[in-house]
């Protein structure tokens, strides 16, 4: 009976020992004409003083894209046209270098006749693609010793989060287009970590069942003697 007080003691404080725990940070860069180059400042993961690990970093990176496409056919015969409103978005550290990159992109085709005499990207000649969108998601996990103790500290560092505009139209030889390009997103840094407390530390829910399986054994260690 001793041996089995002694068995359900000793698990009940091994689960009280470590507790893995997130923490979540949240960034978002509004929708914006392109060229974008933003600098943001995240915190680093304090490991308070030694009693909590860092076990993984996740950056996820949603990138979005938002625009219009003009184009005109300026030659003399019919011609097929693709319009592409694109973007290079990514984010990257001082610590890791490039860490996620996305090529979120939208295209629209369409056959123009030869030139009508007006650069109106209207008419027979040309076409306009209005509220064109697109968006693409990734992620990148980094467990790497360097990498936990490069993001482990008291204070902050920063993340550049660029976007280069890349639309394109394609088709005839004599083409002419026009681009409205805006582009955003979202970004969230999670750290995973678990917590060590220390020997002499028993949560509150442990310390109760432990009581409790006492009063327990003890009444029928009783019974058996009596």
């Amino acid at each position: 009976m001793l041996k089995q007080i002694l068995c359900g003691a000793t698990l009940l404080f091994a689960a009280g020992l470590s507790n893995a725990a997130i923490i979540t940070q949240n960034f978002s860069v509004a929708n914006q004409a392109t060229n974008i180059s933003e600098v943001i400042t995240f915190d680093l993961f304090d490991n308070d003083g030694g009693t909590r690990t860092l076990e993984s970093v996740l950056f996820t990176l949603h990138g979005i894209t938002n625009g219009s496409a003009e184009v005109e056919n300026l030659g003399p015969n019919s011609t097929d046209v693709n319009a592409t409103l694109s973007v290079d978005i990514s984010i990257s550290t001082v610590f890791s270098g490039e860490l996620v990159s996305l090529a979120p992109s939208v295209t629209q085709s369409t056959t123009l006749d030869g030139f009508d005499g007006d650069i109106d990207f209207a008419g027979v000649s040309g076409s306009k693609f209005l509220d064109l969108s697109a968006d693409l998601m990734d992620q990148v996990e980094l467990t790497d010793g360097a990498s936990l103790a490069a993001y482990t500290g008291i204070g902050t560092s920063s993340f550049d989060f660029i976007v280069n505009a890349t639309s394109n139209a394609t088709g005839g030889g004599n083409l002419i287009s026009r681009f409205i390009t805006t582009a955003g997103g979202d970004v969230s840094i999670i750290y995973t970590y678990t917590e060590d407390l220390s020997p002499g530390v028993v949560s509150e829910p442990a310390y109760i069942a432990l009581f409790g399986m006492g009063i327990i054994a003890f009444g029928r260690f009783r019974r058996k003697t009596a």
